[in-house]
């Protein structure tokens, strides 16, 4: 009879319980009522079992009280928000499975965090989202070798910060943590110094690998901040830092600071594949001569990076440059274009009111577009109304990589800005890549190849070393070759010949 009653006062525990699976235990948690925890062989169970969390106190609960140093699954029964910050504390090992749904966190603090995860680890499956919607001054902190794994089912993990009170806003702050995130960040700050910035990612000793994309507004916003020591920080999409003196990437250092980690060794950043080292700049692409910058302002806001007193060595570059969107001089430097780089593509993007200007300014009856400081870039996509506009102003076209330059006259900017059944409308893209002893000048529209400029000529200029004189050959199509009249100048070591039709050139010298 005892033994009934027992089971009758547990069966009625259990109706108005939740569950969380942990390790070798299953604890029982009855809203508004206390916590029970049963091992599961004393309580008659085969295995450990859990019964979806629908509620936010509950999740909660779940999640704080998960036994450190033991796996916990906490599974979600459908879509919850929680109005509260979340902290995992050390060696706790939670699995938050998702099951498909939404968890909405939603935290209005600007002085603290949304999710913290010190020295503990988080894993998040199942399919669903995470969203961490803050107004807070860190949306997830990780620290002390914490971890924060989104598996790769469909899970994602998206981070959002933004509010107008005092205070920086960060979306992962890593100081000695570890996180592998699928999902987007998106941080708005105040932007009333540096210390009330947006930063994407920011990292102290840290490994952060996000597959996604960062995108940061308002003065002094970061795209990626790292200092002190070795980071590694990957952003698989793009890092876009909009506002004045915004950065995509800031390596920063302090006199006198010391390895809090242990790991003080160089930093490895990349953005889409591209290595990238100081202030955001390409690792192939040093950064050409500036304005002297602004210099952060010495220990303002800046004491949770452990109280290292000196100054500070970083500045801000005015105005900020960014990798993906470098400036390209046109017209001889007098109008800047905006561009965004992909691998060796440089697309030109020309508002209509800065086309006009490009045209009425051009020098000689020639557009320039110059990207020959771009080093690696070998092709420009540039929108077919900007050819017509110029064929339009009978003017001519010139485009200058660092491996050669094309001037395209009015009659060929005129046939390639037509559409045709066969071209379509697609923007064009113009290539100068490297040939042994010479290169290959293409044109395509979209991904269908240009193989006449249709009575319009391409005037081509190539770097080439000689001390006597040189000859531009075209090579045919069964590898003979075809001699173009050519000039070569000494000064300068350019050769140049005029060409009807795309294709392969080489140079041969004369002594």
């Amino acid at each position: 009879m005892k033994l009934l009653a027992t089971k009758r006062v547990l069966a009625a525990a259990l109706a108005v319980a939740v569950f969380v699976s942990v390790g070798g235990y299953t604890s029982v948690s009855a809203e508004g009522a206390s916590n029970y925890a049963y091992h599961t062989a004393a309580a008659g169970f085969a295995a450990p079992f859990s019964v979806p969390i629908v509620s936010a106190p509950a999740l909660v609960a779940a999640m704080h009280n998960a036994a450190p140093g033991q796996a916990t699954t906490v599974t979600l029964g459908g879509d919850i928000e929680v109005i509260s910050a979340i902290s995992l504390s050390t060696s706790q090992n939670i699995t938050l499975d998702t099951g498909g749904h939404v968890l909405d966190i939603v935290v209005a603090n600007p002085g603290s965090f949304a999710m913290q995860v010190n020295g503990a680890s988080l894993t998040i499956t199942g399919g669903g989202t995470v969203n961490i919607l803050a107004d807070a001054h860190i949306a997830l902190d990780i620290w002390n070798n914490g971890n924060v794994v989104v598996a790769d089912d469909g899970s994602r993990l998206n981070l959002t910060n933004s509010g107008s009170a005092a205070g920086e806003r960060r979306a992962v702050r890593s100081l000695g943590g570890n996180a592998v995130i699928r999902g987007d960040i998106s941080v708005t700050g105040p932007g009333a110094g540096l210390s009330q910035g947006a930063t994407g990612i920011r990292s102290r000793g840290g490994n952060v690998t996000l597959h996604g994309s960062v995108v940061v507004n308002g003065s002094y916003s970061v795209g990626i901040w790292v200092h002190e020591e070795s980071n590694n920080v990957s952003v698989s999409g793009t890092v876009t830092a909009t506002g004045d003196y915004s950065q995509t990437v800031l390596i920063w250092r302090r006199t006198g600071d010391t390895s809090l980690f242990g790991n003080a060794g160089p930093d490895v950043i990349t953005i889409g594949g591209q290595a990238y080292a100081g202030d955001g700049y390409p690792v192939a692409q040093p950064p050409a001569a500036q304005a002297p910058g602004t210099p952060a302002t010495p220990g303002v806001g800046y004491q949770d990076w452990g109280g290292v007193s000196g100054s500070q060595t970083a500045t801000l570059p005015v105005p900020a440059p960014r990798a993906q969107t470098p400036r390209i001089p046109a017209n001889n430097g007098d109008i800047s274009l905006q561009a965004a780089i992909s691998g060796n593509n440089v697309a030109v993007t020309i508002a209509p009111d800065l086309l006009s200007r490009l045209v009425n300014n051009a020098e000689g009856g020639v557009v320039t577009m110059d990207f020959s400081a771009l080093t690696g870039v070998e092709t420009a996509t540039i929108p077919r109304a900007v050819l017509n506009r110029v064929a339009r102003e009978g003017l001519a076209l010139e485009i200058m990589f660092s491996t050669g330059g094309v001037r395209l006259d009015t009659a060929a900017l005129s046939a390639m800005s037509r559409p045709t059944p066969v071209t379509g409308r697609n923007n064009i893209t113009l290539a100068m890549e490297p040939a042994p002893n010479g290169a290959a000048f293409s044109i395509a529209s979209g991904s269908q190849a240009v193989e006449t400029l249709r009575g319009g000529t391409a005037t081509i200029s190539l770097p080439h070393t000689a001390a006597g004189s040189v000859t531009a050959s075209f090579v045919r199509r069964n590898g003979s070759l075809f001699e173009l009249e050519t000039t070569f100048d000494q000064d300068t070591q350019t050769a140049v010949f005029t060409t009807a039709t795309p294709g392969t050139f080489v140079l041969s010298s004369a002594e």
